[in-house]
């Protein structure tokens, strides 16, 4: 009887202990990460309001009839519609944002003209220093604010 409330209690501190942990195995290894979910993802300010100042949400928002493969139209929404999500333009194919790596990430390739069409559509084109802010952020993993 004792040893069975001990075990109810090993398991109930065990799994307190370890909410909010994800396991990974990484090179054989088990390695808890802490896991920091944010409620509403978002991308930086910054970086938003960048979107915001070159008009990227007059063609990329959910009305009908628009550019609506991606919803520009707040941080939130443009959190969701890159970050792991797969483009859908057969020209430029990948992952618009993969987190870690700016290279691989089609909206630094479309932001920088690598791939076509270059974004914002008509231009003025983002400058090197606008579009290396991107860059960090996806470098340091592209993390929700």
């Amino acid at each position: 009887m004792i040893k069975k409330k001990f075990n109810k209690l090993f398991l109930l501190l065990f799994l307190t202990a370890t909410a909010g942990f994800q396991w990974s195995c990484e090179k054989d290894t088990l390695a808890p990460q802490f896991i920091t979910a944010a409620k509403n993802p978002a991308i930086p300010a910054n970086l938003f309001a960048l979107v915001q100042s070159y008009g990227c949400a007059g063609c990329h928002n959910p009305t009908p009839g628009s550019y609506s493969f991606e919803d520009l139209t707040t941080a939130q929404n443009c959190y969701q519609s890159w970050v792991g999500v797969a483009a859908v333009i057969a020209d430029c194919p990948g992952t618009r944002v993969v987190k870690g790596d700016a290279v691989d990430s089609v909206l630094i390739k479309r932001l920088e003209g690598t791939c076509s069409p270059q974004m914002p559509y008509v231009g003025p084109y983002m400058s090197a220093g606008e579009i290396q802010q991107f860059k960090d952020w996806i470098n340091q993993g592209a993390k929700p604010e």
